[in-house]
C-alpha cells in the first residue's frame, strides 16, 4: 500500500480592493482619527507614496449626520460630520488609493460642547466682594474657559477655569461700568459656541477736600455745603464734639453756627462726612 502525506495550509482572509475586480487582493487596514463635531478633518495614510490619491464611500455609524461619497480621486480624505448626541460618536468610510490599497477609517467624532447660560450679575459697588459663579453644561468632561473684555473692575483671568472665583471690584470713575466674562465650553481641544455675561459695577461717591477751620469762642462760623464727584448724592456728616457749638449730625449743609470754647484750652472736634449714591456708599472724609 502507497502512503502519501496532505499538507494543509491557513491562507489570510483577504478582501478584494473595491474598484479593482479580481485583484490585486489586499487586506483591509484600519485607522482611527478624532474629529470635532462641524470642524472638517482631513486623512492620508503616511505609508503611501507621495502623490496618492484617494476615493471613500458614504460613513456608516449612528448618532451623526454629515458624510458624503467621493469617487472623485482626492489627494486626501476630507468631510464634516457633527455629532448629534452628548457622547461620542463613531463614522466607518472604506477608502481606497490609486495603489490599490483598502483602508477602513474610523473617525471619532467629540461631541459639540455647550455651556449653560449664565445670567447677569446684580451690580455691585465698587470695593465689594462678588459671588462666585460656576460655569455648566449638559456634557461630562467639559473644561469652561473664559476671558473678560470691557471695563476693568478688578477681574484677573488666571488659571481658574470652570468658575470665577470671588473677588475686589474696583471703579476708579463716577458712572457704572460693565465687563463682558466670555465662556467658552471645551471637549479635549473641541470648543463650543461661547456665552457671555456681564458683571456691572456701580461707582462710589467721593467727597471734595474740605479744609480744617480754626475758630474762635463765639465766633460764626460760615455754612459749608459739601460737593462730590457724583451729582445728586446724598451726604451724612457727624461730630464728635457738640460742646463746640455744632450738631451731633446732620444731612447735606452743615449749617453755620456759633462756636463755643468756654475752657482756657483749645477744643476741637472731629467732623465726619460720608456721601451715598445708587446705594453706594463712599470713603469718609474727616
Amino acid at each position: 500500500m502507497k502512503r502519501f502525506v496532505l499538507l494543509v495550509f491557513l491562507m489570510p482572509l483577504l478582501q478584494t480592493v473595491v474598484g479593482q475586480p479580481g485583484g490585486p487582493y489586499l487586506p483591509i487596514v484600519s485607522y482611527t482619527i478624532t474629529s470635532c463635531s462641524g470642524v472638517a478633518f482631513s486623512w492620508s495614510s503616511a505609508s503611501e507614496p507621495v502623490g496618492t490619491t484617494y476615493t471613500w464611500t458614504t460613513p456608516t455609524g449612528t448618532g451623526f449626520t454629515g458624510g458624503l461619497s467621493q469617487t472623485t480621486a482626492q489627494i486626501k480624505v476630507a468631510d464634516v460630520l457633527y455629532n448629534n448626541t452628548y457622547n461620542y460618536q463613531e463614522a466607518t468610510y472604506l477608502v481606497t488609493s490609486s495603489t490599490a490599497h483598502p483602508y477602513s477609517l474610523t473617525v471619532r467624532i467629540t461631541p459639540l460642547p455647550i455651556a449653560y447660560p449664565i445670567a447677569d450679575q446684580i451690580p455691585v459697588c465698587a470695593n465689594d466682594p462678588t459671588n462666585i459663579v460656576f460655569m455648566t453644561g449638559p456634557i461630562s468632561n467639559t473644561l469652561f474657559f473664559w476671558n473678560y473684555t470691557g471695563s476693568n473692575i478688578g477681574l484677573s483671568p488666571g488659571s481658574d477655569y470652570n468658575l470665577i472665583p470671588p473677588f475686589v471690584t474696583i471703579n476708579n470713575t463716577n458712572v457704572l461700568i460693565t465687563t463682558t466674562i466670555n465662556v467658552i465650553p471645551n471637549i479635549n481641544g473641541c470648543s463650543g459656541t461661547p456665552v457671555s455675561f456681564k458683571i456691572p459695577v456701580k461707582a462710589l461717591p467721593v467727597v471734595t477736600n474740605i479744609s480744617d477751620r480754626v475758630l474762635c469762642h463765639d465766633y460764626l462760623s460760615p455754612a459749608i455745603t459739601p460737593s462730590t464727584n457724583m451729582p445728586g448724592s446724598v451726604i451724612s456728616w457727624s461730630n464728635n464734639n457738640t460742646s463746640i457749638g455744632l450738631p451731633l449730625n446732620g444731612a447735606n449743609t452743615i449749617n453755620g453756627f456759633t462756636a463755643v470754647n468756654t475752657t482756657t484750652a483749645p477744643v476741637s472736634a472731629n467732623v465726619r462726612v460720608t456721601a451715598m449714591s445708587n446705594a453706594c456708599q463712599g470713603p469718609t472724609l474727616s
